[in-house]
């Protein structure tokens, strides 16, 4: 899903995508935005902000809680995403695809481990293949902001 409308507030375009995608089949629960845009929705919800318990002491906010037709979405802010987007997902739409095993113990000489030469120790050498999937594309959105 994809919503473009920039003239929105930021909440607004949360409240469209999950509804959009609630009405594609999915069951939006998680979200991501820039740290500005993580600002504008709270001060747009005003008192009526939920905040998310991180369970551990810490400083700051770890996220909030949206109400929406699609149901409560968990926003999050992160330092990472770009500042004119924002990212509502379903999380078990979500999986990491591996192969042969994770992590999988190289062991293609025959050897699981090799004993060091300069000090008393085993050396084993692990590796993976993965990949993130999204096995339903129509239950994740991305709106401008």
């Amino acid at each position: 899903m994809r919503v473009n409308s920039t003239s929105n507030s930021p909440r607004q375009n949360v409240l469209t995508l999950a509804e959009q995608i609630r009405k594609n089949g999915g069951d939006p629960d998680i979200g991501f935005c820039s740290h500005e845009t993580f600002t504008a929705i709270v001060n747009d919800l005003g008192t009526n902000v939920q905040y998310k318990d991180s369970g551990n002491a810490a400083i700051g906010v770890s996220g909030i809680e949206v109400r929406t037709s699609g149901g409560v979405v968990d926003m999050y802010p992160d330092p990472d995403c770009p500042a004119n987007r924002m990212y509502v997902l379903t999380k078990n739409s979500w999986y990491l695809h591996h192969l042969n095993g994770f992590p999988q113990i190289v062991s293609t000489d025959g050897k699981v481990a090799q004993r060091q030469a300069s000090i008393d120790g085993i050396e084993i050498r692990c590796r993976y293949y993965a990949q993130l999937v999204c096995k339903a594309p129509g239950h994740n959105g991305v709106a401008a902001v």
